[in-house]
């Protein structure tokens, strides 16, 4: 959850890959989300009553990340913690050595990155 004195989220992010499959899980630290309003959270326009008496935002956030991981073939699942706050699950299946759509014999050039940025606490 979001600190009302400092406006910074705090997020744990932790992750176990298997031969096939990658699990990613997130978790915040606020309050959770009311679990009668836990399935719609990924629905299009949806804004929680908490998220109502907030900053602005349209609802649709957890709606394209569940879209895109489907996509993916992956499974997307949102729950509360049981020592507070909200955990999304997102699994994913590991890519093999040729991702779909790539020529083989083309090689991929390494994106540049910029190096040395400031580091500065996430603020939303």
């Amino acid at each position: 959850g979001k600190s009302t004195d400092t406006g910074i989220t705090q997020v744990d992010i932790a992750a176990k890959g298997r031969e096939d499959w990658v699990l990613l899980k997130l978790r915040d630290h606020g309050a959770g989300v009311p679990p009668e309003q836990l399935a719609s959270l990924t629905k299009p326009f949806f804004r929680g009553d908490a998220a109502r008496t907030a900053a602005a935002g349209a609802g649709l956030g957890l709606s394209i990340v569940d879209k895109t991981v489907q996509r993916m073939g992956g499974i997307f699942a949102l729950a509360n913690s049981t020592s507070g706050g909200l955990v999304a699950h997102v699994q994913l299946q590991r890519a093999g050595d040729q991702p779909a759509g790539t020529d083989p014999h083309q090689r991929l050039q390494r994106p540049q990155v910029k190096r040395n940025l400031p580091r500065r606490p996430l603020k939303t």
